[in-house]
């Protein structure tokens, strides 16, 4: 009895060989994030008391230039061709979404809806937790993107919604696949914007200090003479205003 033949499938193969990709770049870029919050916890420990008083001379200087303006505006008020300056007052309309200026709000407005309908999670209520969970975190992936008017990567999201692999597709399993070739493109989208997020932050001054520092904490020392001599800017400013 002969065997029926399967034929491998390109697209099929290349969304699982993309997903092994991602891992390895959210596993990077999991590493380099706690390497440079963690150094940067050191750097603000360490220098606290310099931090603070910066602010509070910051803060001072501040205050004390709108002062100075405010006096300067008092004396011209009294000059007898002294007239009040107009300006542009923009009125916010209560309700009304803010979205960034080159978003259409009615182009986000449909994406959203079209795909919501598809991973609400009221309609998976009764199926199991992790599918449940899975439809209230694309619900709540949908909100944020809708929310910062991000056209692009909604309409991203909105092509893998409706090509129905973000609820049918078990990572590493390709055959549960809806649309193998939708699958394909999205991830390779979201690879990268993951290579572009590593990128950004292996660029990092602090990243960069970790990487070619013997001892990073030698860094720290650095900091410390350059915000010594800004408090020491401001402390004459101050004293002068």
């Amino acid at each position: 009895m002969q065997h029926p033949i399967h034929h491998p499938n390109p697209d099929r193969e290349a969304a699982a060989a993309l997903e092994t990709e991602i891992a390895a770049l959210e596993q990077a870029l999991g590493e380099a994030e706690v390497r440079v919050n963690t150094f940067e916890r050191h750097i603000r420990t360490a220098l606290h008391t310099q931090i603070v008083r910066l602010q509070e001379l910051t803060t001072l200087y501040k205050k004390l230039k709108a002062e100075k303006k405010e006096k300067r505006r008092a004396q011209k008020k009294k000059g007898k061709n002294y007239q009040e300056p107009t300006a542009l007052v923009r009125s916010a309309r209560s309700g009304q979404q803010n979205f960034p200026a080159n978003a259409d709000p009615e182009q986000l407005k449909r994406l959203y809806k079209e795909a919501i309908v598809h991973v609400h999670p009221d309609k998976f209520a009764q199926n199991d937790a992790s599918l449940s969970d899975r439809a209230t975190a694309m619900t709540a992936h949908l909100n944020a993107l809708y929310d910062a008017g991000d056209l692009m990567e909604l309409s991203a999201l909105h092509r893998h919604i409706l090509s129905g692999n973000a609820m049918a597709h078990v990572p590493y399993q390709p055959q549960t696949l809806m649309d193998p070739v939708a699958m394909v493109s999205y991830l390779q989208h979201k690879r990268d914007e993951l290579k572009q997020a590593l990128h950004d932050i292996r660029t990092m001054q602090l990243f960069e200090v970790l990487e070619s520092y013997a001892d990073p904490m030698q860094f720290i020392g650095e900091l410390r003479v350059q915000f010594d001599e800004r408090i020491q800017v401001f402390t004459k400013r101050t004293r002068k205003a």
